[in-house]
């Protein structure tokens, strides 16, 4: 019985880290390069085109409808048949294709079609991610998927840095062509070199030695919730409010980042650098914030996402008074750190109401949800603008709905617990 020395293990000690990892950089180098460019070359296609904001910006809506079907139909049967490994890789070419088809765009549907390629490969490279780090951990699942996935973060911290320059020099087509050689020549790699699926029954015991105390009542709780929910809780009314939820908020986050150069734009009368400058303190305020709601989330569940989607509400409305330099950054910091938080839920979510049995089923629905939310944003905010002139009816509207989905979210009565 004593044999063992697992209980006095290091957290660093616990192979999952690694793993969390590999997540961090695969989703840096994907969605980074891919993700944040985007909301820069917007204005190129206005220019070159002539195409209106919302013709434009249904290239996000079409990336994301794309992302959603992938999804919901196609990532969750890929990986119970190919593997995880197959998917994840699959998931580098398929995003870097895609960025490198924006090089052929001349007209509507190629741009769209550019769009959705990009939007499949990225669905890909995020639900294998999240799938990766919720097989290594359990009663710290929260806090490593903000880890992991604050990634996203430094990604689009660091390229539109990068981006912005390539854009002025070698025009939209080329810059987010080039962006993908941090794909292919780092990410796929490394995966390759370093990436374990799945771990042994002793090692996960490990990772509840090794960090025993954040969050463990919690998720043991919500064991039993997903052991006792009914095969048929995707039709109950939880469910669909959990879904409404993760729509409204999902449409309204992602409307703000995509606009986030116009709004400054118009609001606040910045400039391309300025703009580009708030997207940056934007992403990287994203990383603590990703830290930060794991941690609030594996320890209060349901209840602290509620909290974070009134965060969320609150940090959409700053953009009103913003008027300088100082306001620009307080918005951009509340803003990133209010959208970091959101991005480890779908996975949190589906393991706390339905359990880690139910988990790799549940989270590309979740997930799929989401995106089809994010997705719908943008346009709509677009539409309301091209339709208003203005964007300050656009924002109350969402504001609207962060406080809606707060109201929505609840899990799955305790009553359903067989006793």
């Amino acid at each position: 019985m004593n044999a063992t020395v697992r209980p006095q293990a290091r957290p660093l000690a616990y192979p999952g880290w690694t793993m969390a990892f590999v997540a961090f950089m695969t989703l840096t180098l994907t969605i980074g390069p891919a993700g944040s460019t985007m909301p820069l070359i917007y204005s190129g296609v206005v220019g070159d085109f002539g195409w209106s904001l919302t013709e434009t910006m249904l290239v996000y809506t079409y990336k994301n409808i794309a992302s959603a079907v992938a999804t919901l139909l196609f990532i969750g049967p890929l990986v119970a048949r190919f593997g995880l490994r197959s998917v994840t890789v699959a998931a580098f070419a398929i995003t870097g294709l895609g960025m490198v088809a924006y090089l052929g765009v001349d007209s509507q549907v190629t741009f769209y079609a550019a769009g959705a390629v990009q939007g499949v490969g990225l669905a890909m490279a995020v639900v294998a991610s999240n799938l990766l780090v919720s097989r290594w951990f359990r009663q710290n699942q929260g806090v490593a998927l903000g880890l992991a996935l604050a990634g996203i973060s430094v990604g689009g911290a660091l390229f539109p840095l990068l981006a912005g320059p390539l854009i002025e020099a070698f025009g939209w087509r080329q810059a987010m062509a080039s962006m993908s050689l941090f794909i292919w020549l780092v990410a796929l790699p490394l995966y390759l070199w370093k990436a374990r699926e799945t771990p042994t029954d002793e090692e996960l015991a490990l990772e509840r030695a090794a960090m025993p105390t954040i969050g463990a009542r919690d998720w043991l709780e919500s064991q039993e919730i997903g052991a006792t929910e009914p095969p048929s809780s995707a039709e109950s009314p939880a469910f669909w409010r959990i879904a409404a939820a993760l729509i409204l908020v999902g449409v309204a986050d992602m409307a703000v980042i995509q606009h986030m150069p116009k709004l400054l734009e118009v609001e606040a009368g910045f400039g391309a650098e300025a703009a580009a400058m708030g997207l940056s303190v934007l992403f990287a305020f994203a990383i603590a914030g990703k830290v930060v709601a794991g941690r609030l989330y594996d320890r209060h569940s349901l209840q602290g996402m509620r909290l974070w989607y009134l965060f969320v509400a609150i940090s959409i409305a700053l953009i009103v008074p913003v008027v300088g330099v100082f306001t620009l950054v307080l918005f951009a910091a509340a803003r990133g750190f209010a959208h970091g938080g959101l991005l480890p839920k779908p996975a949190v979510l589906a393991q706390h109401c339905y359990g880690p049995r139910q988990m790799e089923a549940k989270l590309p629905l979740f997930l799929g949800i989401w995106m089809t939310g994010a997705g719908l944003g943008p346009v709509l905010l677009a539409m309301v603008y091209d339709a208003t002139g203005e964007y300050r009816y656009g924002l109350a509207l969402l504001v609207g709905f962060c406080i809606l989905a707060a109201l929505l979210l609840r899990a799955p009565r305790r009553a359903t617990k067989i006793s």
